[in-house]
This record gives C-alpha cells, structure tokens and sequence, in this order.
C-alpha cells in the first residue's frame, strides 16, 4: 500500500494534499488511513476536503467513515463523516475516465486549528461490510480558508 504526497507550485493555497492507495482485497475497519500535517499558523482558517477513488463496481451511494483528528497536544476529538459519492438517482457526483471515479467533498470549512505543530487525521471505514471493496484510493486536502483569519486574531 503506497502513500502519494502532492505539493502544489500553482495553489498557494494546499497546505497539504496526499493520497493512499487501499489494499486490492478490500478496505478493513482496521486499515486506518492516517495523514500527519504540520500547522505553522494558527490565526488562518483551513478547509478540508476528501478524495475518495472506487470503481463503478462500488454497490454503495455513499462512504461512512470515522474521523479522529490528534492535536499536537495529545488531545483528540472523533467524528463520523458522509461521503456522498451518487445522487438517489443512481448517478455517480465523481467525474473519471472509464470505470474509475474520482470525488471530492469539503468535509470542513472555516475551521480554526488552535495549537502550533503535527495533527493526525485518521480515518477508517464504517460501513457494513468489511472488508469494503470497490474503494481504490483515499486521500484528503487541508487549504487555507478564503476567510483570512480566524476570530479572535
């Protein structure tokens, strides 16, 4: 299972931008997918966005994950998250070239990251089934927020 990073030359904006691929047998509650992001600035707000690849043979209209952000202080805060990959029509919301779509979902907006240093974001998969097959790639996307600064600041 490789890890892809991406730094952006032409968005000043990515603080961060990476991308796993998920193991051919499927993704296991277990195989937590963990991305550790250095904050340098805590006046900002940041955007977070998911990226998710599956294949059109994926049987669901959406992903649920378990979200659990560590802070540079230890602390940690859980959360579970939507991905909504189809319309209730059956129509995929990803664009993509054969049978792989790619998709893209702001998962947070104008969020304050409080404390300098390393956060993790990890995620598993909380669907039903497991292993979950279908999913190809997981990945997600921290910019700076249009917004300028955080209040307070």
């Amino acid at each position: 299972m490789g890890l892809m990073l991406f730094t952006s030359c032409q968005n000043e904006s990515v603080v961060f931008e990476g991308s796993k691929n998920l193991p051919s047998d499927g993704w296991k509650y277990q195989n937590v997918q963990s991305f550790a992001i250095d904050i340098k600035d805590t006046t900002r707000l940041y955007d977070l966005t998911i990226n998710v690849r599956h294949s059109n043979d994926y049987e669901n209209a959406n992903l649920w994950l378990k979200m659990r952000t560590i802070y540079p202080s230890g602390r940690s805060f859980e959360a579970p998250v939507n991905i909504v990959l189809a319309e209730e029509s059956g129509k995929w919301l990803g664009s993509g070239i054969q049978s792989i779509l790619s998709r893209s979902q702001k998962i947070y907006s104008d969020s304050k990251m409080p404390e300098l240093g390393e956060y993790r974001f990890e995620f598993s998969q909380n669907m039903r089934r497991n292993p979950l097959e279908e999913i190809r790639d997981f990945g997600i996307a921290l910019s700076k927020s249009s917004i300028n600064q955080a209040p307070g600041n």
